[in-house]
């Protein structure tokens, strides 16, 4: 199964999906892929002088560069609209149905179309279940991890492309929250036919 995470910055996107993988109560191989981690690798290697180690941090380091990133992503996808999903999953072993695939970065509604039509083909010898789950915060919740407003990122469909998505789960990360629903929603998606 494949569950693509979304939700605003500093929702806890990464939090959630790490939290899930160190608990991992499914008896099932978990990989966590983040579709921002080819983005920031392929913009390093042709921005000289940046560090893609810092630009996977949650710190200043990324912000610096965050909307020049947007920009240049933007172009890659107009340009390719699967490029980074296909580089996401270059190196995921589809042959293994019983694993479960945490994506904690969808961003927009191309993601989610690029990745199912990836592993959701029902002519693909290795269709996957996909689900969707919107990680949920307040402002307050998301200031206190460091969010600011910053105009040009967060009224931008990076932030709020999924926004009127219908997502299939959605998890209330406002303190950390309970997981207990978000696993029991994906054990019960497992355990279908």
């Amino acid at each position: 199964m494949i569950v693509l995470f979304s939700g605003k910055r500093k929702s806890g996107k990464d939090f959630v999906a790490e939290k899930l993988q160190a608990l991992n109560p499914f008896s099932r191989p978990m990989r966590i892929i983040r579709l921002s981690a080819p983005l920031k690798k392929a913009y390093a290697s042709e921005h000289p002088g940046v560090d893609y180690q810092q630009l996977l941090t949650s710190g200043e380091y990324k912000e610096k560069y965050r909307a020049d990133m947007v920009r240049w992503g933007e172009a890659k996808r107009n340009s390719d609209p699967n490029y980074f999903v296909k580089l996401s999953f270059a190196d995921l072993d589809v042959h293994l149905k019983s694993s479960l695939v945490v994506v904690s970065d969808c961003r927009r509604k191309t993601d989610i179309e690029s990745i199912k039509k990836l592993f959701d083909d029902p002519g693909y010898h290795n269709q996957l279940a996909i689900v969707t789950v919107r990680i949920e915060a307040t402002r307050e919740a998301r200031e206190s991890r460091g969010f600011t407003f910053t105009a040009g990122i967060d009224d931008c469909e990076t932030e709020c492309g999924l926004d009127d998505y219908t997502h299939d789960f959605i998890f209330k990360n406002d303190s950390g929250g309970d997981i207990l629903p978000l696993i029991d929603f994906l054990d019960a998606r497992l355990e279908a036919p």
